[in-house]
């Protein structure tokens, strides 16, 4: 990884970056700002909805809330939300198609504390079962939000029309979905093992600012982080996680079915609200060449 590149502004506040890779791989930028109270530090891991199995759709989903707000951290007086909270602080997490992102701002001096909590959602997180019962409930408060926005309904049409062997799905998850006793395995089963493989230091970047100076940054970083476990993947079969790569050669709809559907969708739309019919269109460019979309058929379990 090589160095940012650095404004003159910069040096002349006494700002400074550095980047870096630990040995087991995660990717890794720290920054110090001496002027500022508040330190922050945001982790993203590519463990996102497309890499959970189809037939347990909201897995990743899942698999945030609990780490935010179901696991079991021994040794410590409190937990990391609750740590936040007390100091002061914020934190909060969002999955996509492609990954998870967790993130916190805390005052500076507070920042080693939460670090050392946030690590351990990805060396060896302990999740509590009784806290399943919370989390399946406020994502089934964020699914019914979801069935009566216009533009999540929109995708939900768009992924009617997916190859079925393509990994699109819907993701968000629901109570149904994910405890669905057709499956052979229960969902705490399942969680785990959705983590144990798809959270992996060579999968994950941290980003850390603080006023601390970016030689004791690094040192939290390795001495929080070098003990998450590493899958190893050799660099080039990461490809195979992301892009085109996902559907193993195959395409997420057929060029004339997506043809079909554009003209569908922007025929029905006044486009006199081109700041939505825009955004709409940037939403199926992005699904049919990136994998950016989020829903296959919302309709199913509802």
């Amino acid at each position: 990884m090589s160095n940012i590149h650095q404004r003159r502004t910069d040096s002349q506040r006494g700002r400074s970056f550095s980047t870096f890779e630990l040995a087991n791989g995660l990717r890794v930028v720290v920054g110090t700002d001496p002027d500022k109270s508040v330190a922050a530090a945001a982790l993203a891991v590519l463990g996102g909805s497309i890499h959970e199995p189809k037939e347990r759709p909201g897995l990743a989903h899942f698999c945030e809330h609990m780490l935010l707000h179901g696991t079991l951290q021994p040794g410590y007086d409190a937990n990391f939300a609750e740590y936040i909270k007390q100091a002061g602080g914020t934190h909060n997490a969002v999955t996509t198609v492609l990954q998870t992102c967790f993130a916190f701002e805390i005052q500076s001096e507070k920042l080693e504390g939460a670090l050392s909590r946030f690590a351990r959602f990805f060396v060896s997180p302990i999740f509590n079962p009784s806290y399943q019962y919370q989390e399946l409930q406020a994502i089934d408060a964020e699914h019914s939000m979801n069935t009566t926005n216009d533009f999540r309904r929109q995708w939900a049409i768009l992924l009617l029309d997916a190859i079925p062997e393509h990994p699109y799905h819907w993701t968000s998850g629901c109570t149904k979905s994910l405890q669905n006793p057709l499956l052979r395995t229960n969902l705490h089963q399942a969680l785990e093992t959705f983590h144990a493989h798809a959270y992996k230091a060579d999968r994950m970047s941290l980003a850390l600012v603080g006023n601390q100076s970016t030689k004791e940054l690094t040192e939290w970083v390795c001495k929080y982080f070098a003990c998450v476990p590493s899958s190893r993947v050799r660099s080039k079969d990461l490809n195979d996680l992301m892009g085109a790569g996902i559907g193993k050669g195959e395409p997420p709809f057929l060029h004339e079915d997506f043809c079909i559907l554009f003209e569908l969708f922007s025929s029905a739309f006044d486009l006199g609200k081109l700041s939505h019919f825009l955004c709409l269109m940037t939403g199926f460019v992005i699904c049919f060449f990136t994998c950016g979309v989020w829903t296959r058929q919302v309709a199913r379990f509802s």
